[in-house]
């Protein structure tokens, strides 16, 4: 069974800012002292290649399948397996004035977690509490590694 999870927040500020960084880029050759011809044609070209990221930002989610967990992220895709997952949480990802909480994966052999950013759900600067998608979602994602993963302490549920 795969499931699909997707923030629209994210994916919307992600594809916004993108866009207008590629527009800066655009505006930044536009009034460089270059000549037309070549002036024109290296605009189209950024704002040609500008769109990839873009719209890579806006198809940004997380797909939990059999296999593992598939990242489509910002810049590639890439999937966790079930094996490789010691635990899901929520952590923080982002500072104020734009506080966000994140979906990660506890990687065995690994330090640091590896944050869903596809997953990113906004905050207000003073809440005392992770968002509520989020929180479902890692509780879903937990849920399926518990099923999918051999149970290292005997503790393996029963679902």
């Amino acid at each position: 069974m795969r499931r699909t999870y997707r923030s629209p927040a994210f994916r919307l500020v992600a594809a916004a800012i993108t866009e207008l960084l590629v527009l800066m880029a655009a505006g930044g050759i536009m009034s460089a002292p270059l000549h037309t011809g070549p002036k024109a044609a290296l605009v189209l070209l950024t704002l040609s290649a500008g769109q990839v990221p873009v719209a890579r930002a806006a198809l940004c989610k997380v797909v939990a399948a059999p296999e593992g967990v598939r990242h489509h992220a910002f810049f590639r895709t890439r999937l966790y397996a079930w094996d490789d997952v010691d635990g899901v949480e929520v952590i923080a990802a982002g500072q104020a004035p734009l506080p966000a909480d994140c979906p990660a994966l506890r990687l065995k052999g690994r330090h640091l977690p590896v944050k869903l950013y596809a997953l990113t759900c906004y905050t207000l600067p003073d809440a005392d509490h992770a968002a509520g998608k989020v929180v479902r979602a890692v509780a879903e994602l937990e849920r399926l590694r518990r099923a999918r993963s051999p149970a290292t302490d005997g503790t393996a549920d029963p679902r």
